[in-house]
């Protein structure tokens, strides 16, 4: 099922796997307010424990899923929502109050998170073939993006590469 957000500064859009709450957990989910909007590909093991705990602080869930405890725990701990979560994951979440994306990955990586910025515009997918029918023209080889890749795919610099990787990111090592 491909459900959307649309708003004046963001789109979100998701086509679902369904696997847990296969009647309300269609994405992008939101919270009660309506301004937070999350799309996530992934799961998170801890969900239960979670969402627990944040409905003994008095948040409401509106699903049954695993996904949704990240929109509360956002809600709750701001960026630091990351330091709660185990699984393997990918997700945007819109802030649309403070006008404000904030993605993320799980800690190891597994799942993608493609991106691409150009023109003022931020697209992102979890597949590169989401970003390609966004925009054909990033099938062009970058000479210093293929630099970057050989650096963090040598085998002892993984060991110490971060998802996100400062040294790479400033050509030092």
């Amino acid at each position: 099922m491909r459900e959307k957000y649309v708003d004046a500064l963001c789109a979100l859009g998701h086509r679902r796997l369904s696997i847990i709450d296969l009647s309300s957990g269609h994405q992008p989910l939101h919270d009660a307010s309506g301004k937070l909007w999350l799309v996530c590909n992934g799961e998170i093991y801890n969900y239960e424990e979670l969402r627990r705990d944040l409905i003994a602080r008095g948040h409401q869930f509106l699903t049954n899923g695993d996904c949704e405890v990240i929109l509360h725990l956002y809600r709750e701990y701001g960026e630091a929502c990351l330091e709660h979560l185990r699984g393997m994951f990918a997700f945007a979440l819109w802030d649309s109050e403070k006008q404000l994306l904030f993605a993320a990955r799980d800690h190891l990586g597994q799942k993608p998170f493609f991106y691409a910025e150009q023109n003022g515009y931020f697209a992102f997918a979890s597949e590169i073939k989401g970003l390609l029918a966004y925009d054909p023209s990033l099938r062009k080889l970058s000479l210093e993006g293929l630099d970057q890749y050989s650096r963090c795919e040598s085998r002892l610099h993984r060991a110490a590469c971060s998802s996100v990787c400062i040294s790479c990111r400033r050509g030092t090592r």
